[in-house]
């Protein structure tokens, strides 16, 4: 699409292929922001302080492209996505392109509110892509025997060792955020489903008990 065939530019765009999705999300920040939003499908490329990409109505496969070509610009970026489905990958490919922050759709949407809020409060960067990125988001996630993908492993060796560092360090030691090491969290005690985890101690205890981390 050419610069004249773009379509206006905006304070804030919702970027969805649903329509029904974008006109709802559209109107909803619209009243809350009292700023101008508005929404298309993410191929459009509109020029906004602020891009809220809806990645839960996207394909899969897509989203690489689209989220390459978002943090090519100098808008802010905020992935939205179900964190039911597959979070540690998408907040993991989101990271390394660069995404400016991530949103669970099954939070409070005043949440995102919020995370707009900061994005329009401060100055906009430009983050290019790294495009290694984009064979990674094809490959399912590899597991282990025990059904723990790499990273799962990586996030228990770290946190539940006998002298376990605290999140915000082994965030920085995987070079990721202390979010996706929470959703990591998360995944794995699902995948202890029926044993007390409650506590970074219940954790480790069930991890032990199961064969899914030596003493």
């Amino acid at each position: 699409m050419s610069r004249l065939d773009r379509p206006p530019d905006a304070t804030v765009w919702a970027a969805t292929s649903s329509r029904m999705a974008g006109s709802l999300m559209a109107e909803y920040l619209s009243a809350s922001l009292r700023r101008t939003v508005v929404t298309g499908p993410p191929e459009e490329l509109r020029s906004a302080r602020v891009t809220v990409l809806l990645s839960a109505v996207e394909e899969p496969s897509t989203l690489p492209r689209v989220l390459r070509a978002l943090t090519a610009g100098r808008s802010r970026v905020i992935l939205s996505y179900d964190g039911t489905s597959r979070a540690g990958e998408i907040l993991d490919t989101a990271e390394r392109f660069g995404v400016w922050s991530v949103f669970d759709a099954r939070e409070d949407v005043r949440g995102l509110v919020d995370l707009i809020r900061r994005g329009l409060s401060t100055a906009p960067s430009s983050r290019h892509a790294s495009s290694s990125a984009l064979s990674h988001w094809r490959l399912p996630a590899p597991t282990d025997r025990h059904g723990l993908t790499p990273r799962e492993r990586d996030v228990i060796r770290l946190l539940c060792a006998e002298e376990p560092l605290d999140t915000a360090r082994a965030a920085r030691e995987l070079g990721i955020s202390v979010h996706t090491i929470n959703v990591h969290l998360g995944n794995v005690r699902r995948k202890l489903e029926g044993r007390y985890t409650g506590n970074r101690r219940a954790l480790r205890d069930a991890l032990i008990d199961v064969g899914w981390l030596e003493c």
